[in-house]
């Protein structure tokens, strides 16, 4: 019985601690503008394709 708690916390503690690295809200945020004028040059660019 104590046995899959242990693991299921283990598991939760793991996911917990490799969260953070996995996200990548702060280089999203900090390439944010160039991405975003690219994205809007793409959509213009299959706007034109397809009108």
């Amino acid at each position: 019985m104590r046995l899959p708690m242990i693991i299921s916390a283990g598991l939760l503690l793991f996911l917990g601690l490799s969260l953070p690295v996995m996200s990548q809200s702060s280089i999203e945020i900090a390439q944010s503008p160039a991405s975003q004028n690219l994205n809007l040059r793409r959509l213009q660019f299959n706007r034109n394709l397809w009108t």
